[in-house]
């Protein structure tokens, strides 16, 4: 059930990032996809650990991925210079209860600095966008 949960997850962030257009579509893909995978680490790559509110990022990454299986998508809406703007959408599902999905969808600003040949996110409006799983039994 989980390989069949993290395929469809892998199915759902690609078909999402179809609609990505900007400089940033690799750095953003790898991001949603790390979701998917249950990896907190992979996610935070691409954060800058000097970012304001980098910490409670982390935190609420960890905790979603430690409790939940995550399938996202991402539309991107505009770009400006190094900022972007995308519709991120999640569906969360709490380890153990397929039955209490917890979707999830918010516009969200990012700033991008570059990093060697990649890019770092530097800001994030809504760092509680990631946060665990508030589906209640």
């Amino acid at each position: 059930m989980r390989a069949t949960a993290l395929s469809f997850a892998a199915v759902i962030a690609v078909a999402g990032f179809a609609q990505i257009t900007s400089r940033f579509n690799d750095t953003i893909a790898a991001m949603s996809a790390a979701l998917a995978e249950d990896n907190a680490e992979a996610f935070l790559e691409h954060v800058d650990s000097k970012m304001p509110g980098y910490e409670r990022l982390k935190a609420n990454v960890e905790a979603l991925v430690s409790q939940a299986d995550v399938h996202s998508g991402v539309d991107q809406i505009v770009e400006d210079g190094n900022e972007v703007t995308v519709e991120w959408e999640m569906r969360i599902t709490p380890h153990g209860d397929a039955s209490r999905i917890e979707p999830r969808r918010a516009t969200l600003n990012l700033k991008f600095e570059p990093d060697g040949k990649t890019w770092k996110l530097v800001a994030l409006d809504q760092v509680d966008f990631f946060e665990p799983p508030r589906v209640r039994p």
